[in-house]
Formats: C-alpha cells, sequence, structure tokens
C-alpha cells in the first residue's frame, strides 16, 4: 500500500458540499450595508468596489427571493448616494 492510498478516502469526506448559511448571509450583508449607509463618502475604491458588487450581488441569492431583492436595491442605492458625494 501506498502512503498516499491511506489519506484518499479522508480526502473524499472533505469534499461534501455544503450550503452557506441564510443567517450568516444575512448579517454579513447587513454589516456591509451598515457600513455604506453609515459613511459619508465611498469607503471602497477601484477593483474593492466592483468585487464588493459582485460578492453583495452574489451573496444575496443564499437569501429567499423577496430579501434577496430588498437587500441588492438597499445596497445599489447606498453606492448610488455615495457616488453622487463624490
Amino acid at each position: 500500500m501506498r502512503q498516499i492510498d491511506l489519506f484518499s478516502a479522508a480526502r473524499v469526506k472533505l469534499r461534501v458540499p455544503q450550503s452557506p448559511d441564510p443567517d450568516a448571509v444575512r448579517e454579513r450583508l447587513n454589516e456591509v450595508l451598515q457600513q455604506l449607509r453609515s459613511a459619508e463618502s465611498m469607503p471602497w475604491e477601484g477593483s474593492k468596489l466592483r468585487s464588493w458588487q459582485h460578492v453583495f450581488h452574489n451573496m444575496a441569492n443564499w437569501l429567499p427571493a423577496e430579501e434577496r431583492d430588498r437587500l441588492r436595491q438597499e445596497f445599489s442605492r447606498e453606492i448610488e448616494r455615495l457616488q453622487q458625494q463624490a
């Protein structure tokens, strides 16, 4: 028996697909929204802003449709508000 064969079963067990916890997703998205609401100027620039726009949109997919859409709208409104102040 090769040494690598001893660990192959362990690797298979680690590949269990997991869905994100909606409560954890909700909490993180609300933290980001709170950061934007309390900001007087855009807290991110360039690639970080684009990244958050992408990440927020995708993380919201793990929530019920109505909540997902509401949070996305709030995020977009805050981004627009902060961009207009620049």
